[in-house]
């Protein structure tokens, strides 16, 4: 019986010394496991800082392509303001010029022709100007006579254009006479 309880006792110690092995083994396995992890984890946090600076980079990026969008659109708009000034505007203009002594002519400088165009002192007081009184057609090109009379005073004379567009649009415009 002795010979039995001594194998019985070996072979508690051979499977307590097994269980202890495995257990250890498990135990630098679970501590490897935990070493792997923590790599991982400042593995994960360096990838969500360096997603953050990807963030704010881009950010950083589409506000400086906006601004750019912003200041194409306005350097555009000034663009666009420029041409249209060079372009001449469609439709009768006037400008007014000295002839001789007395004499001035409203000269029709526009490309349309101005209907039932007549002439208006603006001047105040009035009585400088002496003007066709006929209302009628001018041309591109054509004038309207008026004889400027001597004055006296601060106020260069004024008249008024007033005519009729191919639309039927009543039109005015202002021009002072400067010696």
């Amino acid at each position: 019986m002795e010979l039995a309880g001594l194998i019985v006792t070996f072979g508690g110690v051979v499977v307590a010394g097994a269980a202890a092995a495995s257990g250890w083994v498990q135990a630098k396995t679970a501590v490897a496991a935990r070493a792997d992890s923590q790599i991982a984890l400042a593995d994960a946090r360096v990838a969500r800082d360096e997603a953050q600076s990807a963030r704010d980079e881009a950010a950083r990026l589409a506000a400086e392509a906006n601004d750019a969008f912003k200041r194409q659109a306005i350097a555009l708009e000034e663009a666009n303001a420029i041409a249209r000034a060079k372009i001449p505007e469609s439709g009768a203009r006037w400008e007014i010029s000295h002839v001789s002594n007395s004499r001035w002519v409203a000269r029709n400088v526009g490309d349309k022709t101005a209907h039932t165009a007549i002439l208006t002192e603006i001047t105040d007081p009035p009585d400088f100007i002496k003007k066709d009184q006929v209302t009628r057609d001018v041309t591109p090109g054509d004038v309207i006579d008026l004889i400027v009379y001597g004055y006296s005073g601060s106020a260069n004379p004024r008249v008024m254009i007033t005519w009729f567009d191919e639309t039927g649009k009543t039109n005015s415009k202002d021009l002072t006479i400067v010696r």
